[in-house]
């Protein structure tokens, strides 16, 4: 195998066991955060993500260009007890393109907001490099200050 394809392996690899002892080492309420129900998400502009996605591979990572590394490192918060990260490839097009859902829940720093959800598609072109062509977010209240699926409603 060529050594970048075992460097992109090893790297995702070594990304699913992080999050996998993570979340398992911690005590989270919910199980599985993807069985949340999304009520209602909101656009968000892809210039600020954009922005931090060229960042990202202006500081020495064009070699992992992994979607899933370029994932977590664009929309995991750093305090969230719980996170998950959920990639399909998408066929239908003759790009590299990815769906992925985002979520970190059970973040500490924010008494009204327990956990951000961002769905987005990504996509490789092979001249430009990866481009977010759609990102949605949505977001869930700690218990007792709003809803508890993901929605833009407000936390009280």
């Amino acid at each position: 195998m060529r050594p970048l394809v075992m460097k992109w392996k090893l790297g995702c690899f070594v990304l699913c066991l992080f999050f996998l002892v993570s979340s398992c080492s911690k005590p989270v309420a919910d199980k599985n955060l993807l069985l949340i129900p999304v009520i209602s998400t909101e656009t968000v502009g892809h210039k600020e993500a954009r922005e931090t996605l060229d960042e990202i591979l202006a500081n020495g990572n064009q070699q992992n260009d992994s979607a899933l590394i370029i994932l977590s490192e664009l929309f995991t918060h750093q305090n969230a007890k719980s996170a998950i990260i959920s990639v399909n490839k998408i066929t239908d097009d003759d790009l590299d393109s990815y769906g992925a859902i985002i979520i970190s829940d059970h973040i500490p720093d924010d008494d009204l907001v327990s956990g951000y959800r961002y769905d987005l598609t990504l996509k490789k072109h092979y001249q430009q490099g990866w481009k977010i062509s759609e990102l949605r977010q949505s977001w869930r209240c700690w218990p007792g200050r709003g809803h508890r699926e993901f929605s833009i409603g407000p936390c009280k």
